[in-house]
């Protein structure tokens, strides 16, 4: 079990949230859908203790996958794969910083609570 499944208990409310949550309101509904799913799979993958280190290599994996495929695309036909990559790569991103802000508020109030 990991010590991290708290995370998974985090409200939607959590300050930790709030890029995500500023995100819906500049963003498409369906741009939202895929930014807050890869939100919640970043945060479940750490929450189940993933290594964070191995996390932000795979959020440059796909910001680099995007940037490729934003490269190599030459017909229109591609702006839907290169949208959802970078969709993909963004909602990832997003929230592996909200696990991270999240471990490491969550580990400031347990040292200050030992002190």
């Amino acid at each position: 079990m990991s010590a991290r499944l708290w995370l998974s208990q985090l409200p939607s409310s959590d300050p930790t949230f709030a890029p995500l949550q500023r995100a819906e309101w500049l963003s498409s509904p369906e741009d939202w859908d895929q930014l807050a799913f890869w939100h919640r799979q970043a945060v479940a993958e750490a929450a189940w203790g993933a290594d964070l280190d191995v996390m932000e290599g795979k959020a440059r994996e796909l910001r680099d996958l995007a940037a490729r495929l934003a490269d190599r695309a030459d017909d229109p036909a591609d702006v839907p794969g290169v949208h959802a990559a970078e969709m993909e790569a963004l909602g990832y991103a997003l929230g592996l910083t909200a696990a991270r802000v999240a471990i490491r508020t969550h580990d400031s109030a347990d040292l200050r609570a030992v002190a």
